[in-house]
């Protein structure tokens, strides 16, 4: 029978511990406002849809599966992130119609913009806490 004894000359846990929610807390608020960006210059870009004027103004909409074309800026005017609690965040989007251009509707074709910008982040949010989980672990 062999007998083992452990001893922690360098007892980190509890900083670690006091740390983690922190450092868990800025890559998830970072992320947030990195996915918030990411819906508004996605709206920005060019569209391929169809055009139309309304008064002087010719307008080019977004097509089926492009996120939204910004037309009166509304709807990315609506979109905020928001601090849930520690290691917690919510993008909230403010106009009523938002989703039914997300998800589309029985007479229009989805104009995704949040899964898309979600699918963007998630890598990176892994890296983030790769990085910190190596970082902490020195």
């Amino acid at each position: 029978m062999s007998q083992w004894r452990v001893t922690i000359t360098d007892n980190r846990i509890p900083e670690l511990i006091q740390r983690l929610p922190v450092e868990t807390d800025n890559i998830v608020q970072k992320i947030a406002n990195d996915i918030l960006a990411y819906v508004v210059n996605s709206m920005a870009g060019a569209k391929h849809g169809r055009l139309y004027q309304r008064g002087k103004i010719v307008h080019q909409a977004s097509a089926p599966s492009e996120p939204p074309a910004i037309d009166t800026g509304h709807l990315a005017n609506s979109i905020q992130a928001q601090k849930v609690k520690v290691g917690s965040a919510r993008i909230n989007v403010g106009a009523a119609y938002g989703v039914n251009l997300e998800l589309g509707t029985s007479k229009m074709a989805a104009r995704p913009f949040l899964k898309p910008a979600a699918e963007h982040a998630w890598p990176i949010f892994k890296t983030a806490i790769g990085e910190l989980f190596k970082r902490l672990a020195r």
